[in-house]
């Protein structure tokens, strides 16, 4: 009897640890998982915690394929131990790691992917609408979009403010290039050092910041759907589904559609 009551508390361990992990699944992947299915995938940035196959956002799990660019072979979010693999799945065979800037993806053919997906890519981006337009090159038309940018009402960046459409359009106009310092002041004055868990002074952030060039942890930009989801319109993306979620995520998936 002991041995029964023990498996049944097992078994009942088991299938409420399986509701909870599905129910961290947002409804709105129910929405976009048929464009998921067995797709030649791009990420940008990764690997990502949420696009992974118990994330909230399982991605992973449905790829035919998957391959990755970072801007260096060892960043403060992962290391690269062989920079011709990209393992993002342990049910998967491994992609192809690129080492290439963002906005640079000149090693991809035009509509090479049916899939590109980032998250918390974007904000680290200097000139957003350039790497949209490179994006938007290596994807099919018809190719789906999916990035994720940090909620700043819970992150550090909570006291700056939204970035406005006019001025990416002018990053864009003028070529602004990754090395821009355009927004450190705004940055080192109001970054929130109490809600930022990488840094341990202002002393460190302030270095940190001033060698962005280098490590790429600065924000450029502050994001809200609306924004997010204009700066997708106008470098030629339908969006389809939008999403915000804690702790800190604002999610778009976006189509690419023909341009006449």
């Amino acid at each position: 009897m002991l041995l029964l009551k023990s498996a049944f508390a097992r078994n009942r361990f088991v299938s409420e640890a399986i509701k909870y992990l599905r129910s961290r699944r947002r409804t709105s992947f129910g929405k976009v998982a048929s464009r998921f299915e067995g797709a030649r995938g791009l990420e940008i940035g990764g690997p990502s915690p949420i696009f992974s196959r118990h994330g909230p956002f399982p991605i992973y799990a449905m790829v035919g394929s998957l391959d990755n660019v970072n801007f260096s072979g060892s960043t403060y979010w992962s290391s690269v131990a062989d920079q011709g693999l990209f393992e993002f799945d342990g049910q998967k065979p491994a992609g192809i790691q690129l080492i290439s800037d963002a906005v640079r993806l000149s090693a991809i053919e035009d509509g090479a992917v049916d899939l590109l997906i980032c998250s918390h890519v974007i904000e680290h981006i200097a000139n957003p609408l350039k790497a949209l337009v490179e994006w938007r090159r290596v994807l099919r038309i018809g190719g789906t979009l999916v990035v994720v940018a940090p909620d700043k009402r819970y992150t550090y960046d909570r006291r700056r403010p939204t970035t406005a459409l006019t001025h990416l359009v002018d990053d864009f106009e003028r070529r602004v290039e990754e090395d821009d310092s355009t927004h450190f002041a705004e940055i080192l004055a109001l970054h929130d050092l109490s809600n930022d868990g990488s840094t341990a002074s202002p002393v460190e952030h302030r270095d940190r910041t001033l060698r962005n060039a280098e490590n790429r942890m600065a924000h450029h930009h502050v994001f809200d759907l609306p924004l997010l989801k204009s700066v997708l319109v106008r470098s030629g993306f339908v969006p389809i589904v939008e999403d915000a979620f804690r702790p800190y995520h604002l999610l778009v998936v976006a189509s690419k559609y023909e341009q006449p």
